[in-house]
């Protein structure tokens, strides 16, 4: 089971973002869990590609993204400086659950290597 290394860094715009280190299988998962926890709404469409996904999150003027990519594995960064508060809030909020989110993942990787190996369904 991967065990999660998180840290919260302020990055050269003046953003906070909180780096958890792990996989992409977690971002619609946590993002829903945010949505719950903290009144936060859908924003902009999920932006994709083959090296990164980004969930934009919302409530009233503040905004984060949820997302992940190749260098930074998964992560949730304020979207501007006034979100920051709200990035140290969901950061205390992730520590204290980090137990619970490793479990996750490992069960949702345990599936996505399942389906991988199921044979396809057969025409009748």
């Amino acid at each position: 089971m991967t065990k999660f290394t998180p840290r919260l860094i302020l990055n050269q715009k003046g953003l906070l973002s909180y780096e958890l280190g792990a996989d992409i299988s977690l971002v619609f998962p946590l993002a829903t869990k945010l949505q719950e926890k903290f009144g936060l709404e859908a924003g902009k469409m999920p932006a994709f590609g083959p090296d990164q996904l980004f969930v934009e999150l919302v409530k009233g003027e503040k905004s984060i993204l949820v997302g992940w990519d190749i260098w930074s594995d998964l992560f949730i960064m304020a979207g501007s400086e006034d979100s920051n508060d709200l990035l140290k809030e969901i950061s205390m909020y992730l520590d204290s659950i980090l137990d619970e989110l490793e479990e996750l993942e490992k069960k949702l990787i345990a599936e996505q290597k399942s389906q991988e190996k199921a044979p396809p369904p057969q025409d009748s």
